[in-house]
């Protein structure tokens, strides 16, 4: 299947001048105004039996702007400009996976996820506003109760990718008139990357996080 999707943002801001816009850093507040943008994406989905009732392919994937939250891992949808507009981060978002059916009763899978969002930055004077500014502070990431320290050691920067790789399996060990009692296990390695800032050590820093997860479920179905 193929989709698209279309989306409306909308702002509040101050007015500066009459008809025209400056930017935010001006003091000439005169009134307030609506400010809007549109954003949204196309996207596709296949599921794709490789091996009739052994093996199924499946992929989707959906690009755009403005659709963070579409995704598994809640990108933010929008960023204001210098101007207060709102603008639609651009990013993609994509799924594939395998599930191999072993028998009647056991199932196997595997999939790989991949969210990633692009920088969406405007100057404002010396400085930059928006999504991904590459003078963020991260001076403080990937250090435990880092504002213990200092004031000045924080971790401003915001999401540039998820990615995680994932497998597990189902198994139905009770399929009878009382229903289907259904044991799951899963493990799972997910990485976070956030965008480049400034590093007070010197040189730009992409803090990176990573974690494993393992998982169990019991699953009753009455009917």
């Amino acid at each position: 299947e193929v989709f698209g999707l279309g989306r409306i943002f909308r702002t509040r801001t101050g007015l500066f001048a009459e008809g025209q816009k400056t930017t935010l850093t001006s003091n000439s507040l005169i009134d307030f105004g609506n400010n809007e943008t549109v954003g949204g994406g196309v996207g596709g989905n296949l599921i794709l039996p490789i091996m009739p009732k052994l093996l199924d392919f499946q992929a989707s994937v959906l690009g755009g702007r403005g659709i963070g939250q579409y995704g598994a891992a809640q990108f933010a949808d929008v960023t204001l400009n210098q101007f207060g507009d709102p603008s639609p981060i651009p990013m993609v978002q994509t799924l594939t996976g395998l599930v191999a059916h072993a028998n009647p009763a056991l199932d196997f899978y595997a999939y790989g996820g991949y969210e990633r969002a692009f920088q969406d930055t405007f100057a404002l004077g010396n400085t930059f506003v928006g999504y991904g500014s590459p003078l963020d502070n991260n001076t403080g990431c990937n250090i435990e109760n880092s504002n213990k320290f200092s004031s000045a050691l924080t971790c401003a920067g915001v999401n540039k990718d998820v990615w995680q790789l994932t497998g597990g399996l189902w198994d139905k060990v009770y399929m009878g008139k009382h229903g289907t009692v259904s044991l799951g296990l899963q493990y799972s390695y997910t990485q976070r990357e956030l965008f480049d800032g400034f590093n007070s050590f010197g040189g730009a820093r992409a803090p990176i996080a990573d974690d494993n997860m393992v998982f169990a479920a019991v699953r009753y179905y009455p009917f």
